[in-house]
Parts: structure tokens; sequence; C-alpha cells
């Protein structure tokens, strides 16, 4: 199935205005549905745009963490050594 951005990269001269935040959560829709490997680690991540994540890769997929930086940051280099591809999400950093 062809999503958005392969129908874009088909047509030259063509383009999509979308915010930051769109083109983000594009891009980590499109990996995770082309590599079961990639999880999405970080705080919120099932309210801002994480429901979307939920519902189409699983609460498997989706970790949602406390707010603790450094804990799920060392998670994600975790999963990454077992095999994962884990994309760990900094809201903030302190």
């Amino acid at each position: 199935m062809e999503n958005d951005a392969q129908k874009l990269a088909a047509t030259p001269g063509a383009h999509i205005q979308m915010t930051y935040f769109e083109a983000l959560v594009q891009a980590q829709m499109e990996e995770m549905d082309r590599d079961e490997r990639v999880v999405l680690i970080g705080e919120d991540t099932s309210i801002y745009g994480g429901a979307k994540f939920i519902e189409r890769f699983g609460k498997n997929r989706i970790w949602n963490t406390p707010i603790s930086e450094g804990s799920f940051t060392g998670l994600g280099i975790g999963a990454a050594i077992n095999g994962l591809r884990p994309i760990v999400d900094l809201s903030v950093s302190s």
C-alpha cells in the first residue's frame, strides 16, 4: 500500500505543507509500518498523537513513561542493544 509520502515522491514538483509535528508523526508511523522492531518510548506518548499510534501499532510498541528522562533514555539504549529500534521522545531535558 502506497502512503502519502510515496505518492508525493512519485509526483514531480508536488509538495505537501505540514507542520514540523505532523511531519515527525508521519515519519514515525512510516518507519513503524516498515519495521516491527521500532518502538516509541516517551512521556505522554499515548496522549499527544499517541492514540493514533496505539490504535495502529498496539500498546506493546508504544511505551508511555513517567517523567524520568534518564531512565527511559537508558531503556531505549537497552532496547537497542537487544535488537529493537527505539524512538526515544525527550519532551523535556534537564
